[in-house]
């Protein structure tokens, strides 16, 4: 059971104290689950270990989209105006073909980083229920009419969420997820939303963090906390995404990597 399903940061709802936390673990224990978990919400667990911590990095936006620009630092700003001139058209679009487009990239993407990927039919699920919902886009750019980068947000409310990036290593040098990431900016930005959230990163990855850092964003940690019933104790977590098999993923083909995200994903994810 999810309560808010694709969310990185979801504290507890209302003001708990110490024994409140220790009443809602009875109450859930009833149902007889083997774990919960909570995205956010320090102030209310005092001294109970956290399973993991991560990043999260945010943007007010404006509508005076020349000051989000003037607030990002230089090597971005040059990274824009790199892409800019490269003759990349940026397209929003949640057509099949875009979706597919996204998932071939986010193949090369997850492989890269000695991951499995998400099964296809994660992505379109994505579609059916929240992009077609108009809850999300997703935001591609396109080199000589291949697309070489995209991106999927998800908003809600005044916010919205960078939630899944992806991109052809071999087309780095156009900078075209930069561009990607700056007209969703300033779409989101003219379209009235109030904050653009990166999402959250691994704390030990510093070139991610540089990236986001690098759109002028103020960086928070969120603390997860993790109860299991078995052994009646909050318990902490090792980072699932680095370990020795990596390299095996790095090394997969293609085929043999997609069906391994497939029977993999519903169990890891």
């Amino acid at each position: 059971m999810v309560s808010l399903p694709f969310t990185d940061f979801c504290p507890p709802l209302g003001n708990l104290s110490a024994d409140g936390i220790d009443r809602v673990l009875a109450r859930i224990d009833e149902f007889h689950v083997k774990s919960v978990e909570w995205r956010g919400g320090r102030e209310y667990f005092g001294n109970h270990p956290s399973s993991t911590r991560y990043l999260q990095h945010l943007l007010p936006l404006t509508p005076d989209t020349d000051s989000l620009y003037n607030s990002f630092r230089s090597n971005t700003k040059r990274n824009i105006k790199k892409a800019l001139s490269q003759n990349l058209e940026i397209v929003f679009d949640n057509s099949d073909k875009t979706l597919m487009d996204f998932y071939t990239l986010n193949c090369l993407t997850r492989r890269k980083h000695g991951l499995p990927p998400q099964p296809r039919y994660f992505f379109e699920a994505i579609r059916h229920f929240i992009l077609e919902k108009g809850l999300g886009s997703i935001v591609a750019a396109r080199y000589n009419h291949r697309t070489v980068a995209s991106a999927v947000y998800f908003h809600f409310g005044n916010r919205v969420i960078y939630k899944y990036g992806a991109s052809d290593m071999s087309y780095q040098h156009l900078r075209a997820n930069n561009l990607v990431m700056w007209d969703a900016i300033q779409h989101y930005a003219k379209e009235g939303y109030a904050l653009f959230d990166f999402g959250k990163t691994e704390v030990l990855n510093e070139g991610l963090r540089d990236f986001k850092l690098g759109w002028g964003t103020e960086e928070k940690e969120i603390y997860y906390y993790k109860y299991d019933f078995r052994l009646k104790e909050f318990v902490t977590e090792q980072n699932k995404e680095q370990g020795w098999y990596n390299v095996l993923f790095r090394n997969l083909p293609m085929p043999v990597l997609k069906l391994s995200g497939k029977l993999l994903y519903p169990h890891v994810a």
